[in-house]
């Protein structure tokens, strides 16, 4: 029995430093990458205004716009509820297939390693504020499941999905993820 209420105690001490300290820098620390890329992308619209579209131009702003609004509720959560949001909504599904197109097919090498870098900061949050405090509960049953998956799904169709969804989800726009996932309200 003391074992059991020393275990408690231990991750429950994990938590408290997980979800008080280190979920908090760590989404900060993404924060300011979003911060640079969103710089980037003004400045690459300052340099290059001619080969750097309007649309091309909004619509990256405001998918990064949108993953700074979200970021410290970007979680797996929101991502189902986003995902099934898309498939009921055909307006929205539509918006987010064009606007998720339009995203990719821009040819400036440099607008797409700041949408890859923008998944990649989607991917670190949703990790971060996902799987983080979770850790010593889901690594065991996650392993399983991901070598369950990958013997009969194939590993990469799997990442390859989650992928689609964290793009579909930043391509949203602020409006529309503010009624899909509307923000917190706390009461003093």
């Amino acid at each position: 029995m003391e074992y059991a209420l020393t275990a408690l105690i231990v991750v429950a001490f994990y938590h408290f430093i997980y979800e008080s300290m280190i979920a908090p820098a760590a989404r900060l620390k993404l924060r300011f990458k979003l911060f640079a890329l969103r710089d980037r992308v003004r400045n690459l619209k300052r340099v290059c205004p001619q080969e750097f579209e309007d649309r091309h131009f909004f619509y990256l702003q405001d998918s990064l716009n949108t993953l700074i609004a979200l970021l410290p509720r970007f979680d797996l959560v929101t991502l189902q509820r986003v995902a099934s949001e898309i498939e009921r909504n055909p307006e929205l599904k539509a918006r987010v297939t064009t606007r998720t197109a339009l995203l990719d097919d821009c040819a400036l090498v440099e607008v797409q390693k700041i949408r890859d870098a923008s998944v990649e900061i989607g991917t670190r949050a949703l990790t971060i504020n996902s799987g983080g405090g979770w850790l010593v509960y889901v690594v065991p049953l996650l392993l399983l499941a991901i070598v369950h998956l990958a013997f009969y799904l194939g590993l990469s169709s799997w990442f390859s999905a989650v992928t689609r969804r964290i793009k579909a989800v930043i391509s949203i726009p602020e409006a529309d993820i503010e009624k899909v996932v509307p923000a917190p309200q706390y009461s003093a």
